[in-house]
């Protein structure tokens, strides 16, 4: 009997000693993640020879054209860790400077010469993360894909019985302060705040700002007819306001409150008011207007709130300040992916036809609030309605390759810091 109450008693100790060990290296939130990259052939990325390279070479040369304006010496992307070393994983604006320049001046005018130009210029990487000092896994390179466009909605400039809500620019007691600037390992944390009586206090939420917080401190740009699509204008960052007499104006993200972004669309789940098979943006809108009751509620959960400048553009525009490229341009987390690099996405539908496939060599061009982690991608669609239906349906899992330049990748394999070849 006591052996048995041993052998029960050791095996119960080994089970909770396993549940701690394993939650605390794959669910701790207090874990670090890290990012992990490893060279890989283009033999082994999925349909790399059926893409249409030409435009994600178009697409390319268009943030080249930035990024060999920025200093030489600048870091691109996030630290990585190799043999306790630590690296910015896709090198600094000098390793980029010459495939830039080459694409620049190149003209190309079908997709092989296109594929060529990558594999002349570029290694692939696969990307994955993992915990610091996990010894249990070496990463997991699946994250989430989602989907954002430039809507065009009806506007005008003054305010009428039909047209009751506003688009505001920044106000003008707002300032955003760069934490990193104060304390060096702040970098890349801002926040937001506003000056009141000589004091620096947190900004207006979501639901004081529709009553009218910010009315003597911002200027509206444009009023609309329906604040569901002024919040959906929000979450897409920019979009083309239609005027009664057919003029089109785009608006483009000029800052917001600071406040965290909520997805509203996980409370709707959550509540049982949407199932999460059914989830997109369509449902969203119906279901808001469907519930008016509960609709400002609903909309209020997300304090963050976002303004707008007038845009004289003829493109929506990104956080490289460069011109976005419907289904080419893709919007990541700067604290773990650099903006201008190539990157290859492999999204899967597993049989679901009312998902998409997406096998295609993208470009790094954008940002947003709700795109966080080192698996976390937004492809930009365009503009209009159509690609708005494709962006309010994309939500699946996938995983991406980043395009290293060629030189980087020899010299670091002389160093020893890349990871090994799969």
């Amino acid at each position: 009997m006591n052996k048995l109450k041993f052998i029960f008693l050791f095996l119960l100790l080994f089970f909770l000693i396993s549940l701690i060990i394993y939650y605390y290296y794959f669910f701790s939130p207090n874990k670090e993640k890290v990012l992990v990259i490893n060279q890989v052939s283009y033999a082994s990325l999925d349909s790399w020879t059926n893409d249409n390279h030409l435009k994600a070479f178009i697409t390319f040369k268009i943030s080249c054209k930035k990024l060999i304006t920025l200093n030489p010496n600048k870091n691109m992307g996030a630290i990585t860790y190799v043999n306790n070393k630590e690296f910015p994983f896709a090198g600094t604006i000098k390793d980029w400077i010459k495939p830039c320049k080459e694409a620049i001046k190149t003209e190309l005018y079908d997709n092989k010469e296109a594929m060529l130009y990558f594999q002349k210029w570029f290694l692939p990487f696969s990307i994955s993360y993992s915990h610091f000092g996990n010894f249990f896994s070496k990463g997991d390179d699946l994250g989430l894909f989602t989907g954002y466009y430039e809507p065009v909605i009806e506007g005008s400039t003054i305010f009428t019985k039909d047209y009751i809500f506003p688009i505001y620019s920044y106000p003008n007691n707002y300032i955003t302060i760069h934490l990193g600037e104060f304390k060096k390992s702040l970098e890349g944390t801002y926040i937001t705040g506003q000056i009141k009586n000589k004091k620096f206090i947190p900004t207006h939420k979501r639901s004081e700002i529709d009553k009218g917080a910010i009315s003597s401190n911002s200027k509206v740009l444009y009023w609309l007819k329906d604040d569901v699509e002024v919040f959906f204008l929000h979450i897409q960052g920019s979009g083309v306001i239609k005027l009664p007499n057919g003029t089109e104006n785009r608006v483009s993200y000029d800052g917001s409150n600071g406040h965290d972004y909520f997805a509203i669309g996980r409370e709707l789940i959550k509540k049982g008011y949407i199932s999460k098979d059914e989830m997109s943006m369509q449902q969203i809108k119906l279901w808001l207007k469907n519930n008016p009751e509960k609709k400002d509620k609903i909309l209020q959960l997300n304090n963050r709130y976002i303004f707008f400048k007038k845009s004289l553009t003829n493109s929506a525009t990104g956080a490289q300040n460069t011109p976005l490229v419907g289904g080419r341009s893709l919007a990541v987390d700067l604290k773990w992916i650099p903006l201008g690099i190539p990157l290859w996405l492999d999204i899967d539908n597993y049989g679901n036809e009312n998902k998409l496939i997406i096998k295609k060599l993208m470009i790094s061009q954008d940002t947003g609030s709700a795109i966080k982690g080192i698996i976390r991608g937004d492809i930009f669609f365009g503009t209009g309605n159509k690609p708005g239906t494709l962006a309010g349906k994309m939500n699946q899992l996938g995983k991406y390759y980043a395009l290293l330049p060629r030189e980087l990748v020899l010299r670091r394999n002389l160093e020893n810091i890349n990871e090994e070849k799969n």
